[in-house]
């Protein structure tokens, strides 16, 4: 049987187009894996931003929020915020109901965090504790640290050290008179360190935080430091 050389040009060039159509079809997937799987990217931190409870509900402030005072009832609470920092008193001379004067007073603060962060690498960040008055009055009530990782559904961190704490996996370190988990909190210094797996692979321009959270319980003690970071 003959063939047209028409025909036999037509199926070259027809064989050809497909090739080149597969060819640039492989290409876009590995340029979406390059975007996505490139060793070199990384969870980059791009800015820290702060919040107490003397801004409005949803407003953060870039810059670290200092001291903020006020009382509520027999009640009175300070706080101040660093950079890397947080220190809360809540002083009480008269409880309600009676009891005797409450006086909690602590500070913390915290290493670095990374300034790059690879995806569902492991995150350490070191907190200190020290305890400035543990007078509780006999109340069951606390001064805690906690961190959490993730931007809308948080993962709370877990204490890895000291040897001591990490059984349980606690994750918070504080102090005053809790109900329950009381080998969790010291009336004086102590450091632990926070640990927790980081985001996996994201897409370029996607966000996750880190979030740093201290209070007494109160909203007139609730102190948040996040670190933002963003895939490059």
């Amino acid at each position: 049987m003959k063939i047209s050389s028409n025909v036999f040009s037509y199926g070259l060039l027809t064989l050809f187009a497909i090739l080149v159509l597969v060819s640039a079809c492989k290409k876009d997937d590995m340029d979406d894996m390059d975007d996505h799987s490139d060793p070199a990217s990384s969870w980059v931190l791009i800015k820290t931003e702060y919040w107490n409870n003397s801004l409005s509900s949803g407003e953060w402030s870039e810059e670290p929020l200092g001291e903020f005072q006020t009382t509520r009832g027999n009640t009175s609470y300070y706080t101040k915020q660093e950079e890397r920092g947080m220190e809360i008193s809540v002083t009480n001379p008269n409880p309600t109901p009676p009891s005797t004067p409450q006086y909690l007073h602590g500070y913390y603060t915290w290493e670095p965090p990374p300034s790059k962060i690879k995806p569902d690498q492991n995150v350490n960040i070191e907190v200190n504790q020290e305890v400035l008055s543990n007078v509780t009055g006999g109340l069951g009530t606390r001064i805690s640290l906690r961190m959490y990782m993730n931007f809308n559904i948080p993962v709370q961190m877990v204490i890895t050290k000291p040897v001591d704490l990490v059984e349980n996996k606690y994750t918070d370190i504080g102090f005053g008179m809790p109900s329950t988990r009381p080998e969790a909190y010291n009336t004086g210094r102590k450091a632990v360190v926070f640990s927790g797996d980081s985001w996996g692979v994201g897409a370029e321009g996607s966000q996750q935080e880190l979030r740093i959270y201290a209070s007494h319980g109160a909203a007139e003690t609730t102190m948040y430091t996040r670190y933002i970071y963003e895939w490059k």
